[in-house]
């Protein structure tokens, strides 16, 4: 067997395991962390019943404000991985990913919710590829966020594009004993993933798991290994156009494998492969869905003005469309 298209880049990665899982969600199925739409232009994710954000988009999509009131302990998305488990899936992108899997799919307390999703591994690849890029962008985007102790109320602009986290629970001081013990498996690079779940309405990602093993990292100064939980759905857009090319990589990809093998080094090979994996991707896109809650919109304005003060300087941006 040749392997899936996920399977096949990760051993171009040099990756024994895949570097991406997919799950599927039963109907029906209720997510304990949940984005919920309340009015045009305006959501809140609540977790358990409990809002901890905020957030209001502007006209044109020109940026949008984002109020969030981490919790002050652990939101529980995820059960505590143990030290032994750190140690003996070191290094192990698959191990982790298969781990995580069937952690969110047996939680109550997770955003999943019925459709498709993929996990994807941000791994410390060589220095100066596409990863690393990434992964420095994820760690620096993580020590914005977790910079300020408590609430925090911001504008975002959605015409210059950044990547940024958003925290569900208030850091941890790097001397505090959990964190301790994680800024040992972080200078032994055996520390498990911090796992981020992309979400469209903040053009950026909440940290579902991993707060302290963030903190650990961020105090040893290295880039901790991350985990993206994303929503997918089939992208319909020239969708003949897209069939016609999967069709075509398949074909070449296939005759190049009884032509030359498992000729990996082959440069004809590796192209082929690659190929045929962004013609797979093609049919899918990223995309984050919300629960249609109407009648929480005065909940929602109720919440925002008991946070934010008439004199605070963001309050006029936050409500400028409803004053």
């Amino acid at each position: 067997s040749r392997g899936t298209p996920s399977e096949m880049e990760g051993r171009l990665s040099g990756h024994a395991e895949p570097t991406e899982l997919h799950l599927e969600v039963a109907p029906g199925t209720t997510a304990g962390l949940q984005l919920e739409h309340v009015a045009p232009w305006r959501q809140r994710l609540v977790r358990g019943g409990v809002p901890v954000i905020w957030t209001r988009t502007e006209a044109w999509l020109q940026g949008f404000w984002m109020l969030a009131e981490p919790l002050a302990s652990s939101p529980g998305v995820l059960p505590p991985f143990k030290a032994a488990e750190a140690r003996a899936r070191a290094r192990d992108p698959g191990r982790w990913l298969h781990a995580i899997r069937a952690a969110l799919l047996s939680t109550s307390h997770g955003p999943l919710r019925a459709g498709r999703w993929r996990l994807r591994w941000v791994p410390p690849n060589v220095a100066g590829d596409a990863s690393e890029r990434q992964r420095r962008s994820f760690t620096r985007a993580l020590r914005e966020a977790f910079a300020p102790p408590g609430p925090r109320l911001e504008h975002f602009s959605l015409i210059v594009e950044e990547l940024r986290c958003v925290v569900l629970r208030r850091p941890s001081s790097p001397d505090a004993p959990r964190v301790k013990a994680w800024r040992k498996h972080a200078r032994a690079g055996s520390l498990p993933p911090v796992v981020l779940w992309e979400l469209a309405t903040l053009d950026g990602y909440v940290v579902l798991d991993g707060h302290d093993r963030a903190c650990a990292a961020l105090a040893e100064g290295v880039d901790p290994p991350i985990v993206v939980l994303e929503q997918w759905a089939e992208d319909r857009r020239f969708r003949h156009e897209r069939i016609a090319w999967r069709a075509k990589a398949t074909e070449r990809y296939l005759w190049l494998s009884d032509t030359v093998g498992e000729l990996m080094s082959t440069p004809s090979w590796r192209a082929a492969t690659s190929h045929l994996v962004e013609a797979h991707r093609a049919a899918e896109r990223s995309i984050t869905t919300a629960a249609w809650r109407p009648a929480h919109y005065e909940a929602w304005r109720t919440e925002v003005e008991a946070r934010v003060t008439p004199e605070h300087p963001g309050r006029e941006g936050f409500f400028a469309a409803d004053e």
